[in-house]
Protein backbone atom coordinates (compact mmCIF):
# COMPACT_ATOMS: atom_id res chain seq x y z
CA UNK A 1 0.00 0.00 0.00
CA UNK A 2 1.44 3.46 -0.94
CA UNK A 3 2.62 5.62 1.90
CA UNK A 4 2.31 9.41 1.76
CA UNK A 5 4.88 11.65 3.48
CA UNK A 6 6.65 14.97 3.06
CA UNK A 7 10.15 15.22 1.56
CA UNK A 8 12.61 16.09 4.27
CA UNK A 9 14.45 18.49 1.87
CA UNK A 10 11.80 20.40 -0.09
CA UNK A 11 8.70 19.50 2.08
CA UNK A 12 6.72 18.40 -0.95
CA UNK A 13 4.08 15.67 -0.48
CA UNK A 14 5.33 12.35 -1.78
CA UNK A 15 3.65 8.98 -2.23
CA UNK A 16 5.63 5.80 -2.53
CA UNK A 17 4.97 2.10 -2.25
CA UNK A 18 8.01 1.62 -0.09
CA UNK A 19 8.28 0.18 3.39
CA UNK A 20 9.03 2.64 6.20
CA UNK A 21 12.74 3.18 6.52
CA UNK A 22 13.25 2.73 2.80
CA UNK A 23 14.85 5.35 0.50
CA UNK A 24 13.26 7.11 -2.44
CA UNK A 25 14.38 9.93 -4.79
CA UNK A 26 12.28 13.10 -4.60
CA UNK A 27 11.13 14.01 -8.12
CA UNK A 28 11.11 17.70 -7.15
CA UNK A 29 14.52 18.28 -5.62
CA UNK A 30 16.25 15.08 -6.75
CA UNK A 31 17.46 14.37 -3.22
CA UNK A 32 17.29 10.89 -1.65
CA UNK A 33 14.89 10.92 1.29
CA UNK A 34 14.01 8.22 3.82
CA UNK A 35 10.41 7.09 4.37
CA UNK A 36 9.64 7.86 8.03
CA UNK A 37 9.03 4.92 10.38
CA UNK A 38 5.44 4.35 11.58
CA UNK A 39 3.64 5.84 8.54
CA UNK A 40 2.21 2.49 7.41
CA UNK A 41 -0.50 2.53 10.11
CA UNK A 42 -1.62 6.12 9.40
CA UNK A 43 -4.43 6.84 6.98
CA UNK A 44 -3.65 8.76 3.84
CA UNK A 45 -4.40 12.46 4.33
CA UNK A 46 -7.28 13.82 2.33
CA UNK A 47 -7.61 17.48 1.34
CA UNK A 48 -11.21 18.46 0.47
CA UNK A 49 -11.65 20.04 -2.96
CA UNK A 50 -8.10 19.31 -4.04
CA UNK A 51 -6.44 16.53 -5.78
CA UNK A 52 -3.20 15.22 -4.52
CA UNK A 53 -0.62 15.26 -7.23
CA UNK A 54 1.64 12.40 -6.85
CA UNK A 55 4.69 12.07 -8.92
CA UNK A 56 6.07 8.66 -9.60
CA UNK A 57 9.03 8.08 -7.48
CA UNK A 58 12.21 6.66 -8.79
CA UNK A 59 14.00 4.11 -6.71
CA UNK A 60 17.00 5.41 -4.89
CA UNK A 61 20.18 5.06 -6.87
CA UNK A 62 22.56 2.47 -5.63
CA UNK A 63 24.95 3.74 -3.01
CA UNK A 64 28.23 4.73 -4.59
CA UNK A 65 31.26 2.77 -3.68
CA UNK A 66 33.95 4.34 -1.58
CA UNK A 67 36.25 5.22 -4.47
CA UNK A 68 34.49 5.85 -7.77
CA UNK A 69 31.25 7.26 -6.33
CA UNK A 70 32.90 9.90 -4.22
CA UNK A 71 34.97 11.17 -7.17
CA UNK A 72 31.85 11.53 -9.33
CA UNK A 73 30.08 13.49 -6.60
CA UNK A 74 33.08 15.78 -6.15
CA UNK A 75 33.23 16.42 -9.88
CA UNK A 76 29.55 17.32 -9.91
CA UNK A 77 29.91 19.65 -6.93
CA UNK A 78 32.98 21.43 -8.36
CA UNK A 79 31.43 22.21 -11.73
CA UNK A 80 30.89 25.98 -12.02
CA UNK A 81 27.45 27.35 -12.71
CA UNK A 82 26.55 28.97 -16.04
CA UNK A 83 27.17 32.56 -14.76
CA UNK A 84 30.71 31.72 -13.69
CA UNK A 85 31.36 30.06 -17.03
CA UNK A 86 30.20 33.20 -18.91
CA UNK A 87 32.33 35.56 -16.85
CA UNK A 88 35.43 33.44 -17.28
CA UNK A 89 34.79 33.25 -21.02
CA UNK A 90 34.48 37.02 -21.35
CA UNK A 91 37.57 37.55 -19.20
CA UNK A 92 39.58 35.10 -21.29
CA UNK A 93 38.57 36.89 -24.50
CA UNK A 94 39.06 40.46 -23.21
CA UNK A 95 42.32 40.14 -21.27
CA UNK A 96 44.66 40.16 -24.35
CA UNK A 97 42.92 43.30 -25.65
CA UNK A 98 43.28 45.06 -22.31
CA UNK A 99 46.98 44.19 -22.12
CA UNK A 100 47.53 45.40 -25.70
CA UNK A 101 45.66 48.66 -24.96
CA UNK A 102 47.76 49.46 -21.88
CA UNK A 103 50.95 48.60 -23.75
CA UNK A 104 50.18 50.95 -26.66
CA UNK A 105 49.11 53.77 -24.33
CA UNK A 106 52.43 53.45 -22.49
CA UNK A 107 54.37 53.63 -25.78
CA UNK A 108 52.43 56.74 -26.86
CA UNK A 109 53.18 58.47 -23.55
CA UNK A 110 56.90 57.70 -23.85
CA UNK A 111 57.02 58.98 -27.43
CA UNK A 112 55.16 62.16 -26.43
CA UNK A 113 57.68 62.85 -23.66
CA UNK A 114 60.60 62.32 -26.07
CA UNK A 115 59.08 64.73 -28.63
CA UNK A 116 58.38 67.37 -25.98
CA UNK A 117 61.93 67.09 -24.62
CA UNK A 118 63.38 67.46 -28.14
CA UNK A 119 61.27 70.57 -28.81
CA UNK A 120 62.29 72.15 -25.51
CA UNK A 121 65.98 71.43 -26.14
CA UNK A 122 65.78 72.90 -29.64
CA UNK A 123 64.01 76.01 -28.34
CA UNK A 124 66.55 76.38 -25.54
CA UNK A 125 69.46 76.05 -28.00
CA UNK A 126 67.98 78.72 -30.30
CA UNK A 127 67.49 81.09 -27.39
CA UNK A 128 71.08 80.58 -26.23
CA UNK A 129 72.38 81.20 -29.75
CA UNK A 130 70.41 84.42 -29.85
CA UNK A 131 71.44 85.68 -26.46
CA UNK A 132 74.19 84.47 -24.12
CA UNK A 133 74.56 86.46 -20.96
CA UNK A 134 75.85 85.96 -17.48
CA UNK A 135 73.74 86.50 -14.35
CA UNK A 136 75.90 89.58 -13.68
CA UNK A 137 74.99 91.08 -17.06
CA UNK A 138 71.32 90.26 -16.57
CA UNK A 139 71.24 92.03 -13.22
CA UNK A 140 73.23 95.05 -14.36
CA UNK A 141 71.45 95.66 -17.64
CA UNK A 142 67.84 95.32 -16.47
CA UNK A 143 65.94 98.54 -17.12
CA UNK A 144 69.10 100.52 -17.92
CA UNK A 145 67.89 101.45 -21.39
CA UNK A 146 64.87 103.23 -19.93
CA UNK A 147 66.78 105.63 -17.67
CA UNK A 148 68.99 108.65 -18.18
CA UNK A 149 71.85 108.91 -15.72
CA UNK A 150 75.15 110.71 -15.26
CA UNK A 151 78.29 108.58 -15.16
CA UNK A 152 81.13 109.07 -12.64
CA UNK A 153 83.09 110.66 -15.49
CA UNK A 154 80.27 113.24 -15.88
CA UNK A 155 79.26 111.86 -19.26
CA UNK A 156 75.44 112.04 -19.55
CA UNK A 157 73.66 108.88 -20.63
CA UNK A 158 71.29 109.52 -23.52
CA UNK A 159 70.55 105.94 -24.60
CA UNK A 160 66.98 104.67 -24.64
CA UNK A 161 65.36 101.59 -26.17
CA UNK A 162 62.50 102.29 -28.59
CA UNK A 163 60.02 99.96 -30.23
CA UNK A 164 60.07 99.86 -34.06
CA UNK A 165 56.95 102.04 -34.13
CA UNK A 166 58.34 104.82 -31.92
CA UNK A 167 61.99 104.73 -32.98
CA UNK A 168 62.94 108.35 -33.73
CA UNK A 169 64.94 109.51 -36.70
CA UNK A 170 67.64 112.08 -36.03
CA UNK A 171 67.55 115.47 -37.68
CA UNK A 172 71.03 115.92 -39.16
CA UNK A 173 70.48 119.66 -39.36
CA UNK A 174 70.64 119.76 -35.57
CA UNK A 175 73.60 117.43 -35.11
CA UNK A 176 75.60 120.02 -33.23
CA UNK A 177 73.06 119.62 -30.40
CA UNK A 178 72.97 115.82 -30.59
CA UNK A 179 76.62 114.96 -31.30
CA UNK A 180 78.85 117.11 -29.11
CA UNK A 181 82.07 116.57 -27.15
CA UNK A 182 81.24 114.78 -23.91
CA UNK A 183 84.57 114.28 -22.22
CA UNK A 184 88.25 114.61 -22.93
CA UNK A 185 89.55 111.07 -23.37
CA UNK A 186 92.85 109.90 -21.90
CA UNK A 187 96.04 110.69 -23.75
CA UNK A 188 98.62 108.14 -24.78
CA UNK A 189 100.32 106.11 -22.08
CA UNK A 190 102.50 102.99 -21.98
CA UNK A 191 101.66 100.94 -25.00
CA UNK A 192 99.37 103.66 -26.37
CA UNK A 193 99.63 105.43 -29.68
CA UNK A 194 101.51 108.31 -28.10
CA UNK A 195 104.52 105.99 -27.81
CA UNK A 196 103.91 103.78 -30.81
CA UNK A 197 104.57 106.52 -33.33
CA UNK A 198 101.10 106.58 -34.92
CA UNK A 199 101.93 110.04 -36.19
CA UNK A 200 99.58 112.54 -37.80
CA UNK A 201 98.58 116.04 -36.91
CA UNK A 202 95.18 115.33 -35.35
CA UNK A 203 94.30 115.65 -31.70
CA UNK A 204 93.54 112.83 -29.27
CA UNK A 205 89.89 112.33 -30.29
CA UNK A 206 88.47 108.94 -31.27
CA UNK A 207 89.48 106.78 -28.31
CA UNK A 208 87.06 104.27 -26.73
CA UNK A 209 86.65 103.23 -23.09
CA UNK A 210 89.68 105.24 -22.08
CA UNK A 211 91.98 103.67 -24.68
CA UNK A 212 93.70 106.61 -26.43
CA UNK A 213 93.92 107.44 -30.11
CA UNK A 214 96.27 110.46 -30.36
CA UNK A 215 97.51 111.17 -33.85
CA UNK A 216 94.98 108.87 -35.56
CA UNK A 217 94.04 110.72 -38.73
CA UNK A 218 91.76 107.84 -39.77
CA UNK A 219 89.55 105.92 -37.32
CA UNK A 220 87.30 102.98 -38.25
CA UNK A 221 84.95 101.37 -35.73
CA UNK A 222 84.56 97.60 -36.41
CA UNK A 223 81.91 96.57 -33.88
CA UNK A 224 80.10 93.28 -33.15
CA UNK A 225 76.30 93.46 -33.61
CA UNK A 226 75.57 89.70 -33.31
CA UNK A 227 72.58 88.35 -31.39
CA UNK A 228 74.54 87.77 -28.20
CA UNK A 229 74.86 91.57 -27.86
CA UNK A 230 71.16 92.44 -28.20
CA UNK A 231 70.97 93.35 -24.49
CA UNK A 232 74.21 95.35 -24.45
CA UNK A 233 74.44 96.90 -27.91
CA UNK A 234 72.71 100.06 -26.70
CA UNK A 235 75.51 100.73 -24.22
CA UNK A 236 78.19 100.07 -26.85
CA UNK A 237 76.36 102.39 -29.25
CA UNK A 238 76.44 105.16 -26.64
CA UNK A 239 80.22 104.75 -26.22
CA UNK A 240 80.70 104.86 -29.99
CA UNK A 241 78.73 108.12 -30.24
CA UNK A 242 80.79 109.54 -27.41
CA UNK A 243 83.99 108.62 -29.24
CA UNK A 244 82.72 109.95 -32.59
CA UNK A 245 81.63 113.23 -31.02
CA UNK A 246 85.21 113.78 -29.84
CA UNK A 247 86.68 113.46 -33.33
CA UNK A 248 87.95 116.66 -34.89
CA UNK A 249 87.56 117.83 -38.48
CA UNK A 250 91.23 116.96 -38.95
CA UNK A 251 90.22 113.28 -38.74
CA UNK A 252 88.34 110.93 -41.07
CA UNK A 253 86.18 108.10 -39.73
CA UNK A 254 83.84 105.26 -40.68
CA UNK A 255 81.58 102.73 -38.89
CA UNK A 256 81.33 99.04 -39.85
CA UNK A 257 79.16 96.57 -37.90
CA UNK A 258 79.58 92.81 -38.29
CA UNK A 259 77.53 89.69 -37.65
CA UNK A 260 77.04 87.10 -40.38
CA UNK A 261 76.98 87.95 -44.06
CA UNK A 262 77.70 91.37 -45.50
CA UNK A 263 78.68 93.95 -42.85
CA UNK A 264 76.57 97.06 -42.16
CA UNK A 265 78.16 100.45 -42.97
CA UNK A 266 77.12 104.01 -42.30
CA UNK A 267 76.23 106.27 -45.22
CA UNK A 268 78.18 107.20 -47.20
CA UNK A 269 80.09 103.87 -47.06
CA UNK A 270 83.59 105.35 -46.95
CA UNK A 271 85.94 107.38 -44.78
CA UNK A 272 84.39 110.82 -44.21
CA UNK A 273 85.54 113.98 -42.48
CA UNK A 274 84.40 114.16 -38.86
CA UNK A 275 82.04 117.11 -39.39
CA UNK A 276 78.73 117.52 -37.58
CA UNK A 277 76.91 116.40 -40.70
CA UNK A 278 78.72 113.07 -40.99
CA UNK A 279 78.61 112.54 -37.22
CA UNK A 280 74.86 112.97 -37.50
CA UNK A 281 74.77 110.39 -40.29
CA UNK A 282 76.60 107.95 -38.02
CA UNK A 283 74.15 108.62 -35.17
CA UNK A 284 71.16 108.03 -37.46
CA UNK A 285 72.72 104.83 -38.78
CA UNK A 286 73.49 103.45 -35.30
CA UNK A 287 70.05 104.32 -33.96
CA UNK A 288 68.42 102.02 -36.52
CA UNK A 289 70.61 98.95 -35.91
CA UNK A 290 69.38 95.87 -34.06
CA UNK A 291 71.76 93.16 -32.80
CA UNK A 292 71.11 89.79 -34.41
CA UNK A 293 72.85 86.88 -36.15
CA UNK A 294 76.11 85.04 -35.45
CA UNK A 295 79.66 86.43 -35.27
CA UNK A 296 81.94 86.72 -38.31
CA UNK A 297 84.40 89.65 -38.21
CA UNK A 298 86.53 88.81 -41.27
CA UNK A 299 84.37 90.53 -43.98
CA UNK A 300 84.19 93.72 -41.86
CA UNK A 301 87.97 93.69 -41.21
CA UNK A 302 88.69 93.18 -44.91
CA UNK A 303 86.45 96.15 -45.71
CA UNK A 304 88.18 98.31 -43.07
CA UNK A 305 91.66 97.55 -44.47
CA UNK A 306 90.37 98.25 -47.97
CA UNK A 307 89.15 101.73 -46.97
CA UNK A 308 92.33 102.52 -45.00
CA UNK A 309 94.34 101.59 -48.08
CA UNK A 310 92.60 104.48 -49.89
CA UNK A 311 92.98 106.99 -47.01
CA UNK A 312 94.14 110.55 -47.72
CA UNK A 313 97.89 110.91 -47.69
CA UNK A 314 97.73 114.21 -45.81
CA UNK A 315 96.09 112.42 -42.86
CA UNK A 316 98.50 109.75 -41.68
CA UNK A 317 97.75 107.47 -38.78
CA UNK A 318 95.33 104.54 -39.25
CA UNK A 319 93.39 103.01 -36.36
CA UNK A 320 90.76 100.27 -36.07
CA UNK A 321 88.64 99.83 -32.95
CA UNK A 322 87.65 96.11 -32.86
CA UNK A 323 84.99 95.15 -30.28
CA UNK A 324 83.27 91.81 -29.61
CA UNK A 325 81.76 89.95 -26.65
CA UNK A 326 83.12 86.44 -27.20
CA UNK A 327 85.01 83.99 -29.37
CA UNK A 328 85.09 84.23 -33.14
CA UNK A 329 83.99 81.17 -35.13
CA UNK A 330 87.69 80.47 -35.81
CA UNK A 331 90.03 82.55 -33.63
CA UNK A 332 93.20 81.40 -35.34
CA UNK A 333 91.80 82.02 -38.81
CA UNK A 334 90.81 85.56 -37.77
CA UNK A 335 94.28 86.24 -36.33
CA UNK A 336 95.99 84.93 -39.47
CA UNK A 337 93.74 86.96 -41.78
CA UNK A 338 94.55 90.17 -39.89
CA UNK A 339 98.29 89.43 -40.23
CA UNK A 340 97.91 89.05 -44.00
CA UNK A 341 95.84 92.24 -44.36
CA UNK A 342 98.23 94.38 -42.30
CA UNK A 343 101.26 92.98 -44.11
CA UNK A 344 99.73 94.05 -47.42
CA UNK A 345 98.98 97.47 -45.92
CA UNK A 346 102.63 97.93 -44.99
CA UNK A 347 102.04 97.27 -41.30
CA UNK A 348 100.88 100.82 -40.59
CA UNK A 349 97.37 99.93 -39.30
CA UNK A 350 96.97 99.91 -35.51
CA UNK A 351 94.19 97.86 -33.88
CA UNK A 352 92.71 98.51 -30.45
CA UNK A 353 90.73 95.49 -29.19
CA UNK A 354 87.88 95.42 -26.67
CA UNK A 355 86.32 92.31 -25.09
CA UNK A 356 82.91 93.37 -23.79
CA UNK A 357 80.81 91.85 -21.00
CA UNK A 358 81.62 88.15 -21.05
CA UNK A 359 85.21 87.03 -20.62
CA UNK A 360 85.97 83.61 -22.19
CA UNK A 361 89.62 82.69 -21.75
CA UNK A 362 90.24 81.93 -25.43
CA UNK A 363 88.51 85.14 -26.54
CA UNK A 364 90.66 87.21 -24.18
CA UNK A 365 93.84 85.53 -25.41
CA UNK A 366 93.05 86.15 -29.09
CA UNK A 367 92.04 89.78 -28.53
CA UNK A 368 95.29 90.42 -26.63
CA UNK A 369 97.30 88.85 -29.46
CA UNK A 370 95.55 90.96 -32.11
CA UNK A 371 96.30 94.16 -30.18
CA UNK A 372 99.90 93.15 -29.47
CA UNK A 373 100.71 92.13 -33.04
CA UNK A 374 99.12 95.29 -34.50
CA UNK A 375 100.59 97.84 -32.04
CA UNK A 376 97.31 98.51 -30.32
CA UNK A 377 95.83 98.40 -26.82
CA UNK A 378 93.68 95.58 -25.41
CA UNK A 379 90.97 96.29 -22.81
CA UNK A 380 88.34 94.18 -21.09
CA UNK A 381 85.12 96.19 -20.63
CA UNK A 382 82.66 95.14 -17.94
CA UNK A 383 78.97 95.93 -18.66
CA UNK A 384 78.75 98.57 -15.92
CA UNK A 385 81.47 100.57 -17.68
CA UNK A 386 78.89 101.65 -20.21
CA UNK A 387 76.82 103.56 -17.65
Amino acid sequence: MPVEFNCEYCDMLLSADVAPGGEVTCPHCQNVTVVPEGLASLPSPQVPGAETTQAPLEPAPPAPDEAGGDEELLEEEELPDEGSKGFMHVLALGMPWLISLFFHVAILLILSLVVMYSILEKSKGSEQAKSVETPQEREILTDTMETVETTPSNRPTTEREFSPQERPSLDTSATSDIIRPIAMLAEGGPGGFGESGLGGSGGGGGGMYGSPAPGAGNVIYVIDRSGSMHKTFGLVRKEMLTSISNLSEEQDFHVILFATGKPFEKEPPRLTVATDEFKGNAATFLEGVEAEGATDPIPALERAFELLGRARRDRPGKLIHLLTDGNFPDNQATLQRIKELNRRAGGDVHINTFLYGRRPVEAEQIMKLIAEENRGVYKYVSPDEGY
